[in-house]
């Protein structure tokens, strides 16, 4: 939300405009501002968790660390402000690059989701559908003409918060037995 596009419609999403440019074929151009702007968003969220809308531990965050190599990955990966320009810069690149080959994917292959990829949304009550994964996707799509997100799953606000909270007793449990694990 503090980002300025969360909770608002996909045509307002930063992404949707760097997307629609691509596909009109503007490519270096939106390539260049995409990369940009996660930059921007990464001085700005790098250190919020990616569950409150930042960017910690997030895509450019993993990608910067893969591309800054050296002993001190583990400090780099809890501490996003130890990482240098250049890694961050090499991290956007690559995720904006991810992006675009998703793009040229559902341009030439048309949309195919997967089980690895479901999308999932939330009924706000109101008569919309707060997306929870795939922005992307859905800005390629409404690019392209679609007006209906096809195979998306969709929860209550209470059904998400439950899902919400079986993952993360799955994580803590799994956390705690793979200490446990390691100590042995």
């Amino acid at each position: 939300m503090s980002s300025g596009y969360g909770g608002k419609v996909i045509t307002d999403w930063p992404f949707y405009v760097f997307i629609s440019m691509w596909i009109g074929g503007r490519y270096s151009e939106a390539e260049r501002l995409w990369v940009n702007w996660l930059l921007r968003q990464f001085c700005l969220y790098g250190s919020v968790e990616k569950n409150r809308g930042g960017m910690y531990q997030g895509s450019v965050h993993r990608y910067a660390c893969y591309f800054s190599g050296g002993d001190d990955l583990n400090l780099k990966w809890s501490d996003p402000s130890m990482l240098d320009h250049q890694a961050l810069c090499h991290g956007a690149r690559e995720l904006v690059e991810r992006r675009l080959r998703m793009v040229d994917s559902i341009i030439h292959h048309g949309w195919r989701n997967g089980i690895s990829d479901r999308i999932f949304a939330v009924e706000d009550g109101n008569g919309y559908y707060i997306l929870k994964g795939g922005h992307h996707r859905a800005a390629t799509l409404y690019t392209l003409g679609y007006i209906v997100l096809p195979d998306v799953y969709v929860y209550s606000k209470l059904g998400w918060r439950f899902l919400e909270w079986t993952e993360a007793t799955r994580r803590f449990v799994c956390s705690k037995r793979q200490r446990v694990l390691r100590r042995g």
